[in-house]
């Protein structure tokens, strides 16, 4: 699955968010415990997105983030 700026923008503009949706504005920091909770929430239900640097409140904002700078972004196949 590839990520675009146009599924971004669907996502963004959806309703609400969903048991395989989250959104966190994560500007500057996110606590690890919360994330690995949210993980494992969307694992529970056979995957799903977390979606940091976007504000999870409507109007949903593109905020950006430095909560995780060493990351590498991946496609996982399950």
């Amino acid at each position: 699955m590839s990520f675009t700026i146009e599924k971004l923008n669907a996502w963004i503009n959806l309703e609400a968010e969903s048991e395989v949706l989250e959104f966190k504005g994560a500007k500057s920091q996110f606590d690890s415990n919360r994330l690995i909770e949210y993980c494992v929430a969307i694992a529970n239900e056979k995957g799903g997105n977390i979606v940091l640097g976007v504000s999870d409140k409507k109007p949903r904002q593109v905020v950006g983030t430095q909560a995780y700078l060493d990351l590498v972004m991946r496609d996982w196949q399950i």
